[in-house]
C-alpha cells in the first residue's frame, strides 16, 4: 500500500513474522534536528484494510496528547476510544474489570509510572490468578498503546509477575448422571446453554460471541471460533439433541445466539448463570469443563482424532487445507453423534 498523497499518512507492511504486520502512520508533522521526518505511529494491525481504516479515522478525527501530562486514566480512555475495535470483546471486558484494580494509578502521569507501580497494583488485587493475569494484560495493552503514541518506549509488562500460583489445570468432566440431570431441567433458565456447550465443544467465549447469522439451521451447522488458526471460522455440526435448543434461541431473532435482553453476555456475567445451573444439579463445574467433557466422551467412544480436533478447533497433524466439503461435514456429524 505504501505512501499516500502528501498529508495523508501511509500504511506499510513490516518485515518478519508478525501478528500485526500492517502499520498505519499519521501525516508527517515536521522534521527533527537531523532532518528526519517526524511521524507518529497510529498503530499496528492484522490486515492492510484495518490499517487503512485506522488511518482514515485518524485523518477524519486526529488526536494528540500532551506526553508529559497525560495520566493513566486519560490514556485508558483514549485507548478505549481508539483501540476497542482492534481488541476482542472478551479481552476488552476482561481488562475493563482489571482497570478497576488500578485506582492508585488513575491520576499519575503515565510517563512517571514504573514497573514496580504496575507490580504493586497486581499484588494489591485480593483475587486469584485469573484476575491478576487480566491486570497484567491491561498493562500490556496500555503500554503498547503508549509506545505507539511515543509517550514511552518501555516494556515493563514483560517484568510483571502474577504473584500467585496458576491454578491446577486438571479439568473434571461432567458425569453421565449430571448430564441426564441437565436434560431433566432443560426448561430452566440457562440450562440450554450448558447443554449446547456439552454437545458442541465451543470455548466459553466462542459460543457467547457466536452470531445468529452464522447459524445455518437448514444445513444444521454453526460457524465461529477464535484464539488459533485451527479454531477460527470453523464449522461445527449441530448435534440433533441440542438442535431444538439452538432453534429456539435462533428464532428469538437477536444478533447473538446467546444473549440477555437482546444483548451479548460477557464471560464473567455468563459464569454466574452457569453457576446457577450447576447449583440446581448440585455440581461444581466450569464452562470450559463442558468442552473438556465432549472431548472425553468422544475419545471414550472411539471417535476419529482428526474429526475431534476439527470440532474442538485443535491443530491436528491429519488436517491439511482447512476446507469443509460435504464429506467432511458428514464425517464431523457422524463423529459428534457418537455421544448421546
Amino acid at each position: 500500500m505504501g505512501r499516500r498523497s502528501n498529508g495523508c499518512g501511509s500504511v506499510v507492511k513490516l518485515s518478519g513474522n508478525r501478528t500485526r504486520p500492517w502499520r498505519a502512520k499519521a501525516p508527517m508533522t515536521g522534521r527533527d534536528e537531523r532532518g528526519f521526518p517526524i511521524v507518529k505511529i497510529i498503530g499496528d494491525y492484522k490486515t492492510g484494510a484495518e490499517a487503512l481504516a485506522a488511518l482514515a479515522e485518524y485523518i477524519k478525527n486526529p488526536y494528540d496528547v500532551d506526553q508529559s501530562k497525560i495520566t493513566f486514566s486519560e490514556l485508558w480512555e483514549l485507548f478505549r476510544e481508539k483501540k476497542s475495535t482492534s481488541v476482542s470483546t472478551a479481552t476488552m471486558n476482561a481488562i475493563k474489570g482489571a482497570y478497576k484494580h488500578c485506582k492508585n494509578l488513575y491520576d499519575v502521569p503515565y510517563r512517571n509510572i514504573k514497573s514496580w507501580d504496575m507490580q504493586n497494583a497486581i499484588n494489591a488485587c485480593p483475587y486469584g490468578y485469573t484476575s491478576r493475569s487480566f491486570i497484567r494484560n491491561l498493562f500490556h495493552h496500555i503500554e503498547r498503546f503508549a509506545n505507539e503514541l511515543d509517550i514511552t518506549n518501555t516494556q515493563y509488562h514483560t517484568l510483571l509477575k502474577i504473584g500467585v500460583d496458576k491454578p491446577d489445570t486438571d479439568k473434571t468432566p461432567f458425569t453421565d448422571k449430571e448430564i441426564e440431570q441437565l436434560w431433566q431441567i432443560q426448561d430452566q433458565p440457562w440450562t440450554d446453554t450448558v447443554l449446547m456447550y456439552l454437545y458442541s465443544g465451543w470455548r466459553p467465549a466462542e459460543l457467547l460471541e457466536l452470531k445468529t447469522e452464522n447459524v445455518d439451521l437448514e444445513n444444521g451447522t454453526m460457524k465461529g471460533g477464535k484464539k488459533t488458526a485451527a479454531s477460527k471460522n470453523r464449522i461445527v455440526p449441530i448435534h440433533s439433541k441440542i438442535f431444538p435448543l439452538v432453534k429456539k434461541r435462533y428464532e428469538e431473532g437477536h444478533e447473538y445466539l446467546i444473549s440477555k435482553n437482546g444483548q451479548p453476555l460477557p464471560t464473567r456475567t455468563y459464569a454466574r448463570h452457569f453457576d446457577s445451573v450447576m447449583a440446581a444439579i448440585n455440581a461444581k463445574h466450569t464452562p470450559h469443563e463442558a468442552r473438556h467433557t465432549l472431548r472425553t466422551r468422544l475419545d471414550r467412544a472411539g471417535g476419529n482424532q482428526v474429526c475431534i480436533d476439527r470440532i474442538l478447533g485443535h491443530t491436528s497433524a491429519g488436517i491439511g487445507q482447512k476446507t469443509y466439503t460435504h464429506k467432511t461435514l458428514e464425517e464431523l456429524r457422524e463423529a459428534l453423534h457418537l455421544v448421546s
